[in-house]
């Protein structure tokens, strides 16, 4: 390329002359060929607005024409006030990033075939051929502020659409769906359906797309699913018809990932109980994958939603035996156990752990002599619970004992 001359003095005055006399004619010009070319600019651009983008825009490429070339690449950038701000509103409009940069090749041509129609007889061809370079340099540089002024407005738009999302979100899950007003609204923007019954899904968000591995479970079950992922979880609302909602859960129970499933609710206002209950669910589990129903971990969800109970069961029935070296601990703990699992029958707990009979009786006087307290008939249901927040707390080692739902249980005593 050519490296840039300055224009003629008559050259620069000619073109100042068609810039303020052409000016409002060669915009409504462009304003006929877009809506001609384009249908978008009919639906989302009002004509005045397009009118002020096309006269604010001729003008502005028409005075850095005018700069010489010194005050050109001084400029930064050269007056293009006027293409940002188009590209701005057009990101806000929604019209087509690919509709907006055509736009600007339809105006540069209308430019240039005024010019060269009106201004190429008067100048010479040195002049002319340099007033078309600055003409494309300046539609170039316009389109790349176009570009980069409509990329950062939706780049805004949609994290003030995310934020809001995540707002909505918020309320569903920690109780402002008791506000009918609210739960159809946001019910409406997050795609939850408002007219069927509702099982909420929580699941780990570790492990790769996880929302996206549980709709594919969930796609032969013809129920509608939202699903959002969240710094500590990854949760879902199922909707549907009840055959619909038990045919999810079967579906779940094939999925890779560890999940928690609430019982079924009626109205979208008991969403944010039905994810207390699925976050209940989800915290019985194992580390292995699997799907666990809140109604059949009852005495799970008991202990993690109430941690001091949990803590002082396991103070009264388990301390002694948590102090003995791991080896032991678990020895006696997986006795006690089957013990329990067998209504406290030594022979059937010694079957159930290959060991004979006379041992697991051994075992258990051990566990008596360190509790302090005797082993009968039935077994106690403090003991039971006892065991079972024993082994919560093994699955959720960094909170205290069984202290694991003080997060959880949180959102049912959190304002709302």
């Amino acid at each position: 390329m050519s490296a840039p001359i300055d224009l003629d003095d008559q050259t620069r005055q000619r073109l100042s002359r068609f810039r303020l006399e052409r000016l409002d004619a060669l915009a409504d010009e462009a304003v006929e060929a877009l809506m001609l070319c384009y249908p978008g600019y009919h639906r989302e651009v009002p004509r005045d607005d397009l009118l002020h983008s096309c006269r604010t825009n001729v003008d502005q490429v028409l005075e850095a024409m005018e700069s010489s070339p010194d005050e050109h690449s001084r400029s930064e950038p050269p007056l293009l006030d006027a293409a940002r701000a188009t590209g701005h509103r057009r990101a806000e409009q929604g019209l087509a990033l690919d509709v907006v940069l055509r736009s600007f090749r339809v105006g540069g041509r209308i430019l240039w075939e005024n010019m060269h129609r009106e201004l190429g007889p008067e100048i010479d061809a040195a002049d002319l051929r340099e007033l078309g370079t600055r003409l494309w340099v300046s539609i170039d540089e316009s389109s790349a502020q176009v570009a980069s002024a409509y990329h950062a407005t939706e780049r805004n738009m949609l994290r003030s659409h995310e934020q809001h999302r995540a707002a909505l979100w918020d309320g569903m899950l920690t109780g402002r769906a008791e506000d009918a007003g609210f739960a159809l609204e946001a019910a409406r923007l997050l795609g939850i359906r408002a007219d069927a019954s509702h099982r909420v899904v929580v699941a780990d968000p570790s492990g790769g797309d996880v929302a996206a591995d549980l709709e594919a479970s969930l796609a032969p079950a013809r129920t509608s699913a939202s699903f959002v992922r969240r710094a500590t979880d990854v949760v879902g609302v199922v909707s549907g018809s009840t055959e619909e909602l038990a045919r999810a859960e079967d579906l779940l129970g094939g999925s890779r990932q560890r999940v928690g499933i609430s019982p079924r609710v009626d109205t979208i206002r008991e969403i944010g109980a039905a994810y207390r209950q699925a976050t209940l669910a989800l915290a019985s589990l194992g580390g292995g994958p699997g799907v666990a129903g809140f109604d059949q971990h009852l005495p799970d969800a008991l202990l993690l939603s109430m941690p001091d109970i949990a803590d002082r069961l396991i103070t009264l029935w388990g301390a002694p035996l948590l102090e003995l070296p791991e080896w032991e601990c678990s020895t006696l703990l997986d006795t006690l156990e089957a013990w329990a699992a067998t209504e406290g029958s030594p022979q059937r707990a010694a079957e159930q752990l290959y060991c004979h009979r006379n041992t697991v009786i051994n075992r258990l006087r051990r566990v008596s002599a360190l509790l302090d307290r005797e082993l009968t008939r039935p077994v106690p249901l403090e003991l039971t619970l006892a065991l079972r927040a024993i082994r919560l707390r093994t699955l959720h080692p960094r909170s205290s004992p069984s202290g694991v739902l003080a997060q959880t249980s949180a959102y049912s005593t959190a304002p709302h």
